[in-house]
């Protein structure tokens, strides 16, 4: 699992969890990096609590949530939770190392 990093941005907390998939790794190589955060968390706090974590300004963040959906085991029905995530871009030439290659 991925580690989450919490810092306090306007006493509220926001951690950030890095979203580790194909698509999020593809778009890194472009300098989009995908969180999942609280779903109080806005654009402004994301920003500064990457600020601090990481020490780079974001160049912009787009916020998504993602619904849960439905699924069944036998007659019992349940529902997977809702998702915010954010996106975050970053200037041209700056880099966040999330995706490190382990080789044995």
């Amino acid at each position: 699992m991925a580690q989450t990093k919490t810092i306090s941005a306007n006493t509220i907390a926001t951690p950030l969890t890095p979203v580790i998939t194909e698509k999020s790794a593809n778009l890194a190589q472009t300098g989009a990096y995908v969180f999942v955060v609280p779903k109080h968390a806005t654009k402004v706090s994301v920003a500064q609590a990457f600020k601090n974590i990481y020490g780079l300004t974001p160049k912009r963040v787009n916020m998504l949530i993602t619904h849960g959906k439905e699924h069944r085991f036998g007659r019992a029905i349940s529902r997977r939770p809702d998702l915010k995530r954010a996106i975050v871009y970053l200037n041209a030439g700056e880099r966040v190392d999330l995706f490190e290659k382990t080789t044995k």
